[in-house]
């Protein structure tokens, strides 16, 4: 069955686009409402952005029809980091994530390791709520610090047209349940990147992928909906966007492309000086955004006053400058340590991986999927030259056992980034450039997170998020340390492990006299 086949199969074919409020109204008197449809673990996998296959079977239609009535849609949109809680902490701040030492997955919510905002330091919706708007989040929030009292509504029915509002509605989108039947529908006609090995198990995931787009576009329309049958539509302007790419092996959790751009576009009906405002600098836009902009963004739009804490860009105002570059950070992702740090120019991928110690798949949550065991499998076939693999040198390198410390990709010739330029002399120039950019903002910026997570942190892994038997101590030997400091505690970890104290304790001297974990 093709999408329009299944469009008309459930219900959702031409007459729901016809209920969308595409059409201009005249500019309204009240402050506009600002709201987010925040979608996770989504690529740009959609019609328009030239996804062939999502041109061809027509998955993302009412999405299309926004863009084809006005919407503003931007095609370098990079979030700040490829996981969910970094990428909505900053956000949520306004500021990156490493900033305030929010950048360690599901960290600062445990009584062991709280984390706090600076005294000073108010998040978006509180900055909305001091400016005497409601808000409301309905679904997921995902903040790596302690909070409370930033939304006083809790979904988009408990809005009233006499208040604005700033609201986020949260999609499960890659992350959503599918009928198989659409995802075996999509196998057949599915690329798989050269990085990927040519396996069923890849082509799976990546068509599951396109199934959850398809469905995504859906639960767009019936918020779309639900906006114009409250009256709403015209008087709010919505940001729809993801918090970092699919969840491929290489791209959730990675600093390639396929992790950090995301689909986003911003969609106003009023008209008015805000239709002016928003597209000044045209419908289809190149520049690079980083998407803690759109806190500064939706801030200035409602006209709420911006402290100088929130980082960022206002992308629609009248002196916005484009960016040159946009930095991307990952660090600990669960009970898996790794810090990588990126750079974005018009042109390359700079990628600096700080620990080149352990290999791109070390042990993580994904290791039970089908795709994480085929390659692994197939690595090792590979690696004692069985001929039988089918693996080639591109889908070999990110299951190998290292990694370099830097890499570079020329984005324009190599959009899938498997053409490393880092030791390339020719490039040496580029290099150095990327390479002092990252180096300025680790700085500027304060990234917290260029030196290891603290011990408190890396205890309540191993106790509060009941990681402590996954972890590999010869991949992740920072743990070590702490299993020595919290001997009762975890003395079952030792044991777990077939290490004694006394060996842990030597190995942590020793690593603590390489200066790696200090």
């Amino acid at each position: 069955m093709n999408r329009r086949d299944f469009l008309k199969k459930t219900g959702l074919a031409c007459a729901a686009l016809s209920r969308l409020p595409f059409a201009r109204a005249e500019s309204p008197t009240t402050t506009p409402n600002i709201l987010w449809i925040y979608i996770e673990d989504t690529c740009p996998w959609m019609s328009f952005y030239g996804d062939s296959l999502a041109q061809s079977e027509n998955i993302t239609p009412v999405m299309q029809g926004l863009v084809d009535n006005g919407a503003v849609l931007f095609n370098k949109a990079y979030v700040p980091a490829p996981v969910c809680s970094a990428t909505r902490s900053a956000i949520i701040t306004g500021s990156t994530q490493t900033t305030y030492d929010l950048q360690n997955h599901r960290s600062g919510r445990y009584a062991n390791d709280r984390h706090y905002l600076p005294g000073d330091i108010k998040t978006i919706p509180e900055l909305f709520r001091d400016a005497g708007f409601d808000t409301f989040n309905d679904g997921k929030e995902d903040y790596n610090f302690e909070w409370s009292g930033l939304y006083n509504l809790n979904k988009l029915s408990d809005v009233s047209s006499s208040t604005p509002f700033f609201g986020q509605i949260q999609l499960s989108g890659g992350k959503a349940s599918v009928n198989s039947s659409r995802t075996n529908y999509f196998k057949p006609l599915v690329t798989i990147p050269p990085y990927y090995p040519n396996h069923n198990d890849f082509r799976t995931s990546i068509a599951k992928h396109y199934a959850t787009i398809e469905k995504l576009d859906t639960k767009v329309n019936d918020i779309l909906t639900q906006l114009t049958n409250q009256g709403l539509r015209d008087n709010t302007v919505v940001f729809i966007f993801s918090d970092h790419g699919f969840d491929g092996l290489r791209a959730k959790q990675f600093c390639y492309e396929e992790g950090l751009r995301v689909p986003f576009m911003v969609s106003w009906t009023g008209g008015g000086s805000i239709e002016t405002k928003i597209t000044a600098l045209g419908t289809a836009r190149n520049d690079m955004i980083n998407m803690i902009d759109i806190s500064k963004t939706s801030l200035a739009l409602a006209g709420v006053t911006i402290p100088s804490y929130i980082q960022g860009k206002d992308f629609f105002s009248g002196t916005y400058t484009p960016r040159d570059y946009v930095i991307g950070a990952r660090d600990r992702l669960d009970w898996t340590i790794d810090r990588i740090r990126t750079v974005r120019s018009a042109n390359y991928r700079y990628i600096r991986n700080l620990l080149t110690d352990r290999p791109y798949l070390q042990s993580q949550y994904r290791e039970t999927w089908n795709t994480y065991a085929t390659w692994m499998a197939e690595y090792q076939k590979y690696s004692n030259g069985d001929p039988s693999t089918i693996l080639t040198a591109d889908s070999a390198r990110f299951a190998a056992p290292d990694r370099p410390y830097e890499e570079l990709y020329d984005m324009n010739t190599d959009p899938h980034q498997i053409n490393n330029l880092a030791e390339n002399p020719a490039y040496a120039t580029i290099l150095q450039e990327h390479h002092d950019q990252l180096d300025s903002w680790m700085v500027s910026s304060g990234d917290i997170n260029r030196w290891p997570e603290r011990d408190a942190g890396l205890l309540a892994v191993m106790t509060n998020q009941g990681y402590r038997n996954k972890i590999h101590l010869d991949q992740t030997p920072e743990y070590i340390p702490v299993i020595c400091k919290n001997q009762e505690l975890l003395s079952a970890e030792c044991q777990s492990h077939k290490f004694g104290l006394k060996e842990l304790a030597e190995f942590a001297e020793q690593w603590q006299k390489d200066n790696i974990l200090n």
